[in-house]
């Protein structure tokens, strides 16, 4: 018993594999992970096309519809013997389906096998001009959007509208609301493609969202990266960088006791006062003086910025 993956590309026929058009072609039943591809109606005829849209319409989660594909499919499987499984894109590339096949492989299920196809990665590098290993281009599933600013990243599945907005929320956590980021809908798909420039801001304005949509957002700058850590690390590392600001390069542990001791002070001051806004404010203050004396401890060779968090979490 086994389960054979088939990955379909991004939706051009001409970028389906010859390997997955003999698979199909030879296959009795095809189980499509969804019928609402481009490049269905062009897979070779013969077998008899299943999907797994019924799941989608009827069920309100996307756990819950994933979970159930797997059921049904490790059923075929010991039902009839060699399930052929297709999905968009390539199997091994943003695919929670084919993960939950492997886990239930690994625990004794039926054995699977992947035969990789293009995924949606490739067609996006090519739309936008850009070298993903060059760049440290982050991939990034949309339902979880866990990104470092500094680097660009792709977001994954973006369903629909509601996922839009849930993403904007957690990015704008992240990147100011007028960062322009590009949203393509139907990569490399024939008369389908299409790529919208945006502040991130109205991502979800207009319902241009589906399976077959991503997001591209570029890193930030350094001078924009004002919400994250990295950034402020970064920022401090120029000021004390050969060439960075006279005042801080002269600084020393020594030198910075007495604005530790104002800021720690102006902080307390804050609490006593009850003041949410000015205690963000002041701590903010104070994790400048904790990046300013680790900064510092980097060029002498006494301690990183991992030796820091590792003593947090120790």
């Amino acid at each position: 018993m086994a389960i054979t993956v088939v990955g379909l590309g991004p939706g051009d026929p001409d970028l389906l594999t010859l390997g997955a058009q003999r698979t199909l072609a030879a296959a009795p039943v095809v189980w499509l992970r969804t019928a609402r591809h481009p490049g269905v109606s062009l897979l070779p005829k013969g077998p008899r096309y299943e999907s797994f849209d019924d799941l989608y319409d009827t069920l309100d989660s996307f756990d819950a519809v994933y979970g159930g594909i797997c059921d049904r499919l490790l059923a075929a499987d010991a039902e009839h013997g060699n399930a052929i499984y297709a999905v968009p894109g390539d199997p091994l590339v943003a695919e929670a389906t084919v993960r939950m096949l492997l886990v239930a492989s690994r625990e004794g299920g039926p054995a699977v096998r992947i035969l990789n196809g293009v995924s949606f990665i490739e067609p996006m590098c090519s739309l936008l001009g850009i070298d993903p290993l060059a760049l440290g281009l982050q991939i990034v599933d949309a339902l979880q959007p866990e990104v470092d600013p500094s680097r660009p990243a792709l977001f994954a599945q973006l369903h629909g509208r509601r996922v839009a907005s849930h993403l904007k929320l957690a990015l704008l956590e992240r990147y100011p609301p007028d960062h322009r980021v590009t949203l393509v809908s139907a990569a490399d798909v024939p008369g389908e493609e299409r790529m919208d420039v945006m502040d991130l801001a109205e991502l979800d304005r207009e319902e241009r969202h589906g399976h077959l949509t991503t997001l591209y957002v570029p890193a930030l700058s350094l001078e924009r990266n004002r919400r994250s850590f990295g950034g402020v690390q970064g920022i401090v590392h120029r000021l004390y960088a050969p060439g960075g600001c006279p005042w801080d390069r002269e600084q020393t542990h020594a030198s910075l006791k007495l604005n530790l001791l104002e800021e720690s002070y102006e902080v307390m001051q804050a609490l006593d006062e009850n003041d949410p806004h000015g205690l963000c404010e002041e701590l903010g203050d104070l994790l400048l003086q904790i990046a300013l004396h680790t900064e510092i401890a980097e060029e002498a060779g006494e301690f990183t910025y991992g030796d820091l968090f590792e003593a947090i979490s120790s």
